[in-house]
């Protein structure tokens, strides 16, 4: 046995010796040039800065570089690649070799085509992921292909260059061709999409690093246009969907509707109610699907799930068709970018909580999203266990007021808004309905207060009140 294990030992070395001379052997033969890369940088701020470069090349063990002339100075200013505030930037410094100063630059990979270099911020979060990471990666994408139009791009590669807050999540890169975007880190090599940068230098044609802080939330200097919405939507849609195996699909529970055969009957619309499992968790799901069978007999009531393994594609097939979406506060309401144009979203908030974050992407896109929070206290849920898991110091009457009152005294502010985020809600029905009814009547948006900002700067693609 040791004798066996000696000779698959000593096989081993020599065959990782072998292969270190061939290496040695290559790259000494190797005589293609490598030409000088030369880059041209845009941008109205540092933050919103976009460089384009010609023979960016990249490795494994110097990440983007580029190749200047012997007695040249200097290299391509640093550039931000994250769409988010400020104090979330992190900034990509590329490095640059003399001509002919390293010999294995003389064994690297040419690629006709352009790489995208890009950021993500918090891709674990479904909305991060989508607004601040794959639409302005998309959006840069479809700016530089109206400069250099297919078939030069039509074998585009991405480089994920940095990451704000990473867990190495399954990111949804399907729209892009497969092993084309490369990664820098082995841990987010976690799909087919996703290729780690190899170990002699790839050397590309064009290179668009960045994406100018873009995005259409408050905090980013470039937005992004409504058609790009549009055109990443048809994007998604158009890639394969599998029924068979997705469970996200047989998810969906359609409520059978009254009956729409009559010519003087309104046009059916598709209501969609999103629950989620565990926090923000609906508990009238029945209440309000009775309420608006009765209110609305022609129109078909559908309830739908996020949370069985659904994916960019499953979840666009899921509310394509859907006219109004009725959904607690989260991820679920980024997929309003895959809706009908001019569909409403409703977001069933809290007692006392409200934000205005999906307002922001939402006027962009052409979606009307309207709040609607538990005013009383019949629509409440109380959740001691939740309040206890945000700061198990508190005392019971801590915990009540945190619960019960709309500013509870001796509480950090963190924990009660965190609290009222979280908690699991009720639908005021009686409210509801006139509610929904006024939303329905008109095809402009009744533009609020939480909406105005973000229409400020957005516009809205529809009509729309303000």
């Amino acid at each position: 046995m040791y004798f066996r294990l000696s000779r698959l030992r000593n096989i081993f070395l020599f065959l990782v010796l072998l292969y270190g001379l061939y290496f040695v052997l290559f790259i000494a033969t190797a005589t293609t040039p490598i030409p000088p890369s030369s880059w041209k940088c845009l941008g109205t701020t540092d933050r919103n800065r976009i460089c384009h470069i010609t023979n960016l090349c990249v490795d494994r063990w110097h990440g983007p570089f580029v190749i200047v002339d012997n007695d040249a100075t200097g290299v391509p200013p640093a550039v931000n690649l994250i769409n988010a505030n400020e104090d979330e930037d992190l900034w990509l410094q590329i490095k640059a070799f003399p001509q002919g100063s390293q010999p294995w630059l003389r064994a690297s990979q040419h690629i006709k085509d352009t790489l995208y270099v890009y950021g993500l911020f918090s891709p674990f979060h479904f909305s991060h992921f989508l607004y601040n990471g794959l639409m302005p990666l998309f959006s840069t994408m479809m700016d530089d292909r109206q400069q250099h139009p297919p078939p030069h791009t039509a074998s585009d590669w991405t480089l994920r260059a940095q990451t704000f807050w990473t867990k190495h999540t399954v990111l949804d890169m399907e729209i892009f061709p497969p092993g084309h975007d490369l990664v820098m880190d082995s841990w987010d090599v976690t799909s087919k999409r996703q290729t780690k940068l190899p170990m002699l230098p790839m050397c590309f044609d064009r290179a668009v690093v960045g994406t100018g802080n873009r995005c259409s939330l408050w905090y980013c200097e470039r937005n992004i246009p409504h058609d790009h919405y549009s055109a990443f939507k048809s994007e998604v849609l158009n890639t394969t969907l599998s029924p068979q195996t997705n469970p996200c699909l047989g998810s969906v529970t359609e409520h059978a509707t009254y009956g729409n055969a009559s010519t003087d009957q309104p046009k059916t619309r598709v209501f969609a109610i999103l629950n989620r499992a565990k926090s923000r968790h609906i508990t009238n799901i029945p209440e309000l699907i009775t309420a608006l069978r009765q209110a609305y007999p022609h129109d078909v009531i559908r309830e739908i799930r996020f949370d069985d393994g659904c994916d960019m594609r499953s979840s666009a097939e899921l509310v394509k068709d859907v006219d109004v979406l009725i959904a607690s506060f989260g991820n679920g309401q980024g997929a309003g970018v895959f809706m009908k144009p001019n569909s409403i979203i409703i977001s069933i908030d809290a007692r006392y909580y409200t934000e205005s974050w999906f307002y922001w992407p939402m006027t962009s896109i052409g979606i009307r999203l309207y709040t609607f929070e538990c005013t009383r206290a019949s629509c409440q849920e109380f959740e001691p266990a939740l309040v206890k898991e945000l700061a198990p110091d508190l005392s019971a009457e801590q915990v009540a007021a945190v619960m019960r009152d709309e500013n509870p005294a001796d509480v950090k502010w963190e924990v009660v808004e965190m609290y009222r985020k979280q908690v699991s809600r009720k639908v005021d029905v009686e409210r509801f309905l006139p509610f929904l009814s006024d939303k329905l009547a008109s095809q402009a948006y009744k533009c609020s207060d939480l909406c105005k900002p973000p229409f400020d700067r957005n516009g809205f693609p529809f009509d729309a009140t303000v």
